[in-house]
């Protein structure tokens, strides 16, 4: 056999080889995606895959465990049927306990999806009675439908007894044509059917059984996929790298359903008609529905134009990105807006007199003052007028024009003092024209001429004001670069002062903050930072401070009501000494005809003493109920709130930043958790 011979028998060989795995592969079913078999036209669309593997790395979180210390059996009143009460604290428990994990796992451990369709407003028709706002709801729930990936076909009827402990089943089964089965089931204690199907590897649960029956009718290609829907083709064309979360919002369909139900909701019903002319006032109920569709017509004015928002994630080293992707029509905006939607990205200069430990932070640019201004004068016409007096300032001529469109603050630390809680703020402004700002500060001195001192800080002049009665407080302002600045605390300028001239570091070198928010120092629309597990220490020293200030007030109750107690008892023991006196005076007087004067007197004084006595008596029912109170307090510290607060301090920071990119506000999300 010649070389050449044994090379083509080589290649016939692979060929063959390739054939025959190519042909397995084709033969092999294809796992049907989820997409295909639901029909389109979903309002709300989530699909999240690799959920074991994320679920044993979540529930290995500080902040999950931290979490599931909450005591979901205790439950305070509330104005919710005890038995919907009962149902939460149930799943609420079951969700945290790791037995009722395996279960879960079994269902939807591989890949799970849900999506929302539309409902209809017809129910929100006026009069609103309880029974049409239930009977919406009912409507709005059966238009959920879950999709889960099995690993094998399980009976859900047994997982959903098993799982929330509901004993007795009640289910039954129609075959229907192309060999799918339509189960039905209604499980004790919830009076909603749930209807599900199987459709290969895949489990359909819904609620509504014509919704259910759509997923049976995409298979036969009777109706559409949603995987053909263009909001949902729009809303996959930027998803994150590696996304193990992805979905998407129909934000036009959601926009119309609002306006439809807000429709059937202001117009008038007969009834009220009626009411009016008779109360001589035809036009009244009228009048009154026409302003609030008017107002209503100029808030969805602001979101024409809006298309879709497509979602997408994943969870990475204890960290969880996601990503929004905002699409909208610039032909269909409203021209007050546009501007906001076609202004372009810019970089961020803010950053350097920024403190690096700040616990909040937010920078944002095309801020459009004009259009801020003409909405704040329509609203508030005296106000403005008047604050242009006091001032000196006209706001068109002199301020607007002073200011360019890049804005924002932070939030250094929150001060305990003896009064109340100072939050350590700064806001800034970035300037246009120098020589106008400069001019608003000279106003300002001139204004506050009387409390206003001046400070020349490392080169910078500052301003702030002094007052006797809140010396905690000192408000400073001033100029730092291009940005005007306002502070509640002279102390937090000059820290700003400082962060710019580099003597202390700012946020622009901080490690956490440029994992967060990776694009922080590039071009941008918006970005924002929090450590969140700062701002949740803070917030429970402000609970403490809140705590302690109660608990001086109880001290003084309880020593109240200690020495109320006493009198009471005092004066119970002082009511039946005088009855007592009474009776012998009446006994007497009986005998010798005489004593009237005295048993008057007498008499007197018991009346006033027992309503001397029904006052502390009211006073101790008033400390009863402040005992409850204290009591009810005391659990919910115990039981909610600061579980709550430790399993929120286990998440460490969150950032955020936006961009504009072709017809796009694409937004990236960064959670990191402990």
């Amino acid at each position: 056999m010649t070389h050449r011979v044994k090379i083509f028998f080589i290649i016939l060989i692979v060929i063959i080889t390739l054939g025959i795995v190519g042909g397995i592969v084709w033969l092999i079913p294809k796992p049907m995606d989820m997409e295909d078999a639901l029909p389109a036209g979903a309002l709300v669309y989530v699909k999240l895959s690799n959920i074991q593997e994320d679920w044993k790395k979540i529930s290995s979180t500080k902040l999950w465990q931290n979490l599931s210390m909450i005591d979901w059996t205790y439950q305070e009143s509330s104005h919710w049927p005890q038995e919907q009460r009962d149902m939460l604290a149930l799943i609420g428990k079951k969700i945290f306990d790791p037995i009722s994990m395996v279960a879960l796992e079994q269902f939807f451990g591989r890949e799970l999806a849900f999506a929302i369709f539309p409902s209809s407003a017809a129910a929100l028709s006026p009069p609103l009675t309880e029974g049409k706002i239930q009977a919406q709801i009912e409507d709005f729930l059966s238009h959920f439908l879950i999709v889960t990936r099995l690993a094998e076909k399980t009976s859900l009827v047994e997982f959903l007894s098993q799982w929330l402990g509901l004993p007795g089943q009640d289910i039954t089964h129609e075959v229907i044509p192309d060999g799918y089965t339509m189960h039905r089931v209604r499980l004790p204690q919830i009076d909603i059917p749930i209807i599900f199907v199987y459709v290969r590897d895949l489990l359909i649960i819904g609620l509504d059984e014509t919704l259910v029956q759509q997923t049976i009718e995409v298979q036969r290609g009777q109706i559409r996929t949603l995987a053909t829907d263009e909001h949902f083709q729009r809303s996959q064309k930027r998803v994150i790298r590696s996304a193990q979360m992805i979905g998407y919002l129909n934000l036009r369909q959601l926009f119309a359903d609002i306006n439809a139900a807000f429709d059937a909701l202001v117009g008038p019903p007969p009834m009220a008609k009626e009411t009016s002319l008779e109360n001589g006032n035809p036009q009244g109920v009228d009048q009154q529905a026409a302003f609030v569709k008017t107002a209503w017509q100029q808030i969805s004015r602001r979101f024409a134009g809006h298309d879709v928002i497509g979602l997408s994630g994943h969870w990475e080293d204890n960290n969880l990105g996601l990503k929004s992707d905002l699409y909208f029509d610039t032909t269909q905006l409203d021209p007050s807006q546009e501007k906001d939607y076609t202004c372009p990205s810019a970089s961020n200069e803010s950053l350097s007199f920024v403190p690096a430990d700040v616990l909040g932070y937010q920078w944002s640019n095309c801020l459009n003052l004009a259009l801020s201004w003409k909405e704040l004068r329509r609203e508030a016409a005296q106000t403005v007028i008047t604050s242009e007096d006091i001032l000196g300032l006209n706001v068109e001529q002199d301020i607007i024009p002073a200011f360019a469109d890049k804005t924002g603050g932070y939030l250094r630390d929150i001060r305990l003092s003896p009064l109340f809680p100072i939050p350590d703020l700064l806001f800034f402004v970035e300037i246009q024209d120098m020589q106008k700002a400069s001019n608003i500060v000279n106003k300002l001195d001139e204004q506050f001429a009387s409390n206003v001192q001046r400070k020349d800080y490392n080169g910078i002049p500052i301003h702030y004001l002094v007052s006797i009665a809140l010396k905690d407080v000192e408000p400073a302002y001033g100029i730092i670069g291009k940005y005007f600045l306002i502070a509640l605390h002279r102390t937090t300028l000059e820290d700003a002062i400082d962060r710019h001239q580099g003597r202390l570091p700012s946020l622009a070198t901080s490690q956490d903050f440029l994992r967060s928010v990776p694009r922080a120092s590039g071009q941008n629309r918006f970005v924002q930072f929090v450590r969140v597990d700062g701002l949740i220490h803070k917030m429970e020293d402000i609970v403490q401070w809140l705590r302690a200030r109660e608990e001086e007030q109880d001290a003084l109750k309880d020593a109240f009501q200690s020495g109320s107690a006493k009198r009471l008892a005092d004066m119970a023991q002082e009511i039946q000494d005088k009855k007592k006196e009474l009776e012998r005076l009446k006994e007497q007087a009986i005998v010798l005809g005489s004593q009237k004067e005295h048993i008057a007197q007498l008499e007197a004084e018991i009346a006033s003493s027992e309503a001397r006595q029904k006052e502390l008596e009211k006073s101790h029912q008033g400390y009863d109920r402040h005992q409850a109170i204290r009591e009810k307090r005391a659990r919910r510290d115990k039981h909610f709130v600061q579980p709550l607060f430790k399993g929120l301090a286990s998440i460490r920071q969150w950032g955020m930043n936006t961009i504009l990119n072709d017809k796009a506000f694409e937004s990236t999300v960064s959670l990191e958790v402990e």
